[in-house]
């Protein structure tokens, strides 16, 4: 994402698909960011058509935030590490650099679940 507000199109389908994302937090003061992923086809969130899993990763690979639950909208996944009560609280305030989104099937997805179209919408703040 550059810059790290706006959203991207995806494609998920095979069950085992895993698709990854950069994303640059400027220089500047530390920033928390959202990522929420939204329908990208017929198939809506709130449906329970999508079953996603979203999950944050330092330049590392150390895990920062995960859903795995469905956080969002029907079954899609949410992490929203802005605002004063954050439910992802390392992935608030972040420093500048290299972080990776990965987008996959949520653990309990079925076959039919598992495969979707979606759009990971990102703002940076």
């Amino acid at each position: 994402f550059s810059p790290p507000n706006g959203f991207i199109s995806g494609s998920h389908q095979a069950a085992p698909d895993v698709d990854f994302y950069k994303v640059t937090i400027p220089d500047g003061n530390p920033r928390s960011l959202r990522a929420e992923i939204l329908e990208g086809g017929l198939t809506t969130c709130e449906s329970g058509g999508i079953q996603s899993r979203l999950t944050l990763f330092a330049a590392d690979s150390v895990l920062l935030a995960d859903d795995d639950a469905g956080l969002g909208r029907g079954l899609c996944s949410l992490l929203d590490s802005t605002g004063m009560a954050s439910s992802q609280p390392k992935a608030h305030d972040l420093l500048p650099g290299v972080y990776y989104l990965r987008v996959m099937a949520a653990s309990g997805a079925t076959v039919a679940t598992s495969q979707f179209e979606y759009k990971l919408a990102l703002t940076v703040r």
